[in-house]
């Protein structure tokens, strides 16, 4: 992310608390990631900042500060599963860590959203129908039956509801001017979480 730590604050004290502040959720969900747990997530990025903090660290030699809170986040994730009492989840959680890619993590927070977003301004009608279809699982016959309402009108409000979110989806990563856009990841998660 290329943070000039200076420009923040000339005391270092005062840079990692903002950073803390700034980055706190995106690094939390990479933990829980690794971890599995999120409170182990939360108390490694405390520990972490804490440790920062402690040691008064000069963060002004950073190039890359997303790398580098990731990269010392998953160190400190990998110390305490290796506390841990040795189970086979915590050995199987060791052995898949370097295959979590924080990018794509906290691209599926920053998707999710979005898309919890994009749902919430649906029209009313269409918005219900959406949800009652991904969220409670309901087939479109029994949507229909619920709201007494033909299945034609379920099919064209479930088509409307995944235009409209394809496209908003679209539009905020075409205006984000963003360099990396994981059309992939977006594909397979709107795949995944809606079957849109």
């Amino acid at each position: 992310m290329g943070v000039t730590f200076n420009k923040i604050s000339n005391n270092p004290s005062d840079a990692i608390k903002t950073i803390y502040e700034d980055h706190f959720d995106r690094l939390f969900s990479y933990a829980n990631a690794i971890t599995d747990s999120k409170e182990l997530a939360k108390d490694v990025v405390s520990e972490f900042f804490y440790g920062l903090l402690k040691n008064n660290t000069d963060l002004s030699q950073v190039h890359n500060l997303e790398v580098y809170l990731c990269v010392g986040i998953k160190n400190l994730c990998l110390k305490h599963l290796k506390k841990l009492p040795g189970t086979h989840r915590n050995s199987v959680l060791l052995a898949t860590v370097d295959f979590v890619d924080p990018q794509q993590v906290l691209m599926g927070n920053e998707l999710k959203k979005l898309l919890d977003n994009l749902i919430d301004d649906l029209p009313d009608q269409c918005q219900l129908i959406f949800r009652m279809s991904k969220e409670r699982g309901m087939k479109n016959q029994e949507i229909a039956d619920e709201l007494q309402i033909g299945m034609g009108t379920v099919k064209t409000q479930l088509r409307r509801a995944q235009t409209k979110l394809k496209a908003g989806i679209t539009t905020h990563y075409k205006e984000s001017n963003a360099d990396y856009t994981p059309w992939r990841l977006i594909g397979m998660f709107l795949l995944i979480a809606f079957g849109v």
